[in-house]
């Protein structure tokens, strides 16, 4: 260090270490648990890729403020899978089975009929599992042993 003056010294500017704010990481990650709200169907993209759009149901129960009741909510999810997933989904569940599902959230904006703005939720499945079957079905079974996803 330099002295600049009696009682002042120069300090160079690479003696102090500056702090910068660095962006956090964002995460967007969604996992539900709950029952198929109909028999999942396999459908291609023009591109050639699979996908498959199934109904997610799951319970939710709320108790009333004025009255102390629980009531039962249902609650309907819009879920997509693609590629493996889609045909995966489409060979094992049924209707009715219990699953479990990790993805994330796409926001989207559509217009209805009467040319109104309407926000969608979708969720993109990214893996799934099942959890139980609603009827046993021993050709799932099978395939579940055979470990299809490999």
């Amino acid at each position: 260090m330099k002295r600049f003056h009696k009682y002042s010294y120069i300090i160079p500017l690479n003696s102090f270490k500056f702090h910068q704010k660095k962006e956090k990481k964002m995460l967007n990650k969604v996992q539900l648990h709950g029952r198929l709200g109909a028999n999942p169907e396999i459908k291609n993209l023009p591109d050639g890729r699979a996908y498959c759009q199934i109904s997610l149901a799951n319970k939710q129960y709320r108790k009333d403020k004025h009255t102390n009741e629980k009531t039962k909510i249902t609650l309907w999810h819009k879920i997509t899978l693609f590629n493996k997933n889609a045909e995966n989904i489409c060979k094992l569940c049924n209707q009715g089975d219990l699953i479990y599902i990790e993805g994330e959230i796409i926001p989207k904006t559509i217009k209805d009929s009467e040319n109104k703005n309407k926000y969608v939720i979708d969720i993109i499945a990214t893996s799934f599992e099942v959890l139980h079957y609603k009827s046993s079905n021993s050709e799932k079974q099978k395939l579940e042993d055979e470990n299809i996803f490999n």
